[in-house]
């Protein structure tokens, strides 16, 4: 009789030992989540959301989540298409962290399922790995426009030392853009050389160009014989009350020689 009753008692001892050994979910979500500000078009160092200048779609930036235990951000997007004026968001993607590695990558996602012309809006979701969800960050919003074509000088042959940078863009009426802002590197020293801005002019799609330096401002009176350059154009849009930029577009970094 006392050998059964120890064999329950030891039986429910072992019982007792398994339930509290069983892994407890961490019932703390992770901290929420914050967009890098946007910077201002005349602003040469270009932040937060924006057109990207290496693929088609609408870039996002945000500041990395100290959580130890962080598995990734969820975007979510809404597009500004309600006859309502409700705007209906939904995942679209899980940009993963890197915790064993902060060198790579993991605040920053290019939304390249998207439509000229639409107004997104877009909040992230920091996720543990007990699946935990933060609170929505920040809401950010971008409508993005076809970018630049035909830019010029490039590497199909060696530019003056006094170059015209030229490009054109789309004649349809739909898109706002109304200045543009050019930015010009020497990666032969790895010096930015000049930043300039000019209104549209041209709204029939045959292009328009501005001359280096027109407005004494560079680094460089004359660019360097036998260095190599790169340009690109950023198209500017609507803007908020604060001067942010919500619409535009850039051409992707062109690189071009000068010649003797």
């Amino acid at each position: 009789m006392k050998a059964k009753r120890f064999g329950i008692l030891l039986l429910g001892l072992l019982l007792l030992s398994t339930v509290g050994c069983e892994d407890v979910e961490d019932p703390n979500p992770p901290q929420r989540p914050f967009m890098v500000p946007k910077s201002l078009p005349w602003e040469y160092k270009e932040t937060g959301i924006d057109a990207d200048d290496k693929m088609v779609g609408i870039y996002l930036e945000w500041y990395r989540n100290p959580d130890p235990e962080l598995e990734g951000y969820i975007i979510f997007r809404a597009p500004d298409t309600s006859v309502t004026g409700e705007l209906d968001f939904f995942a679209i993607d899980t940009v993963y962290a890197y915790s064993l590695n902060p060198a790579l990558s993991d605040t920053e996602y290019v939304d390249t399922d998207i439509e000229f012309g639409t107004l997104y809006y877009y909040y992230i979701r920091a996720l543990d790995v007990s699946e935990n969800k933060s609170e929505p960050s920040d809401t950010v919003r971008y409508n993005l426009t076809p970018s630049p074509r035909d830019c010029k000088p490039n590497l199909s042959e060696k530019a003056s030392v006094k170059p015209e940078f030229s490009w054109k863009f789309s004649n349809d009426f739909q898109y706002s853009i109304n200045y543009y802002y050019i930015r010009l590197e020497n990666i032969t020293t790895r010096q930015i050389v000049w930043f300039y801005g000019v209104p549209r002019f041209d709204y029939t799609g045959q292009g328009q160009s501005v001359t280096f330096n027109t407005d004494g401002k560079a680094t460089e009176s004359v660019l360097s014989p036998n260095h190599t350059y790169r340009w690109k154009v950023d198209a500017i849009g609507r803007q908020d009350p604060a001067g942010f930029e919500i619409e535009g577009s850039e051409s992707p970094w062109i690189t071009f020689q000068v010649k003797e």
